[in-house]
């Protein structure tokens, strides 16, 4: 694990808790001008988010980019697929552990608490991070089902780049036999596991920059059966792929 230093808080007193939980997911498309579109972005926000992950980050000789008021945690590899960026007023009041497990397209934060969290009887949280991407067969993903939706007895959300397409999720899309094929796994063991689909159908979470191909749903989020009352999706349009997750 490989982290950015952050810039010395000018106060030592810790930051207030936040008042809820958001995370925001994207893909940067390996683009330094898209990463810091995203995080200037922020500066308009009324709240920065606690927690943001990203899939396909810029990357400069094995180093991320840093933002004033977030620190990196990403694998310790020659080019990183994925990143989180999490915010100090949210490190200052929880317990926070990233994990890669080895592989550099799915990453894991863990946050803890002793106080409840959310309202509810848990003191724990976790959500996964995922980057999949097609094999030599197509019909296989570099990120099995089996690793994004374990049972766990704490509230878990799963927020993913899959590169699949479902009707669960884009319903007024025409499907070809292959895309159905390589998605069924993922939407099949997420219903068997009992994980909710946050992504509301049809909310287009990638818009084609160039040529004829249409609007997409490929980054999609879930919650499992603790964090389902209280967790909810919004996915707003962009010419990148954003979808941003509320807790």
């Amino acid at each position: 694990m490989n982290n950015q230093p952050m810039p010395s808080p000018l106060s030592q007193e810790p930051a207030p808790a936040p008042a809820f939980l958001s995370i925001i997911q994207h893909n940067c498309l390996g683009s330094w001008n898209v990463f810091l579109s995203l995080f200037e972005s922020f500066r308009e926000a009324t709240t920065d988010p606690s927690i943001v992950l990203l899939q396909d980050p810029p990357v400069n000789k094995a180093h991320l980019p840093s933002f004033s008021g977030f620190k990196s945690f990403f694998p310790l590899v020659r080019k990183p697929r994925m990143a989180a960026y999490i915010h100090a007023s949210f490190l200052s009041n929880y317990t926070v552990l990233p994990r890669f497990a080895g592989v550099d397209d799915v990453l894991t934060v863990d946050r803890f608490s002793s106080e409840p969290l959310f309202g509810t009887a848990f003191h724990s949280f976790r959500v996964i991070n995922a980057y999949s991407t097609n094999t030599v067969d197509h019909r296989i993903h570099s990120v099995p089902p089996e690793v994004l939706f374990p049972d766990l007895l704490f509230p878990l959300l799963v927020v993913r780049d899959l590169n699949i397409h479902n009707p669960l999720s884009d319903p007024l899309r025409h499907f070809s036999p292959r895309e159905i094929s390589s998605s069924t796994a993922y939407f099949e063991k997420a219903a068997e596991s009992g994980f909710a689909l946050l992504n509301p159908p049809c909310e287009y979470t990638r818009f084609p920059l160039v040529g004829k191909a249409r609007p997409s749903v490929i980054d999609l989020a879930f919650a499992n059966p603790p964090s389902s009352p209280w967790s909810k999706a919004g996915m707003p349009p962009s010419p990148q792929p954003l979808p941003t997750t509320y807790l």
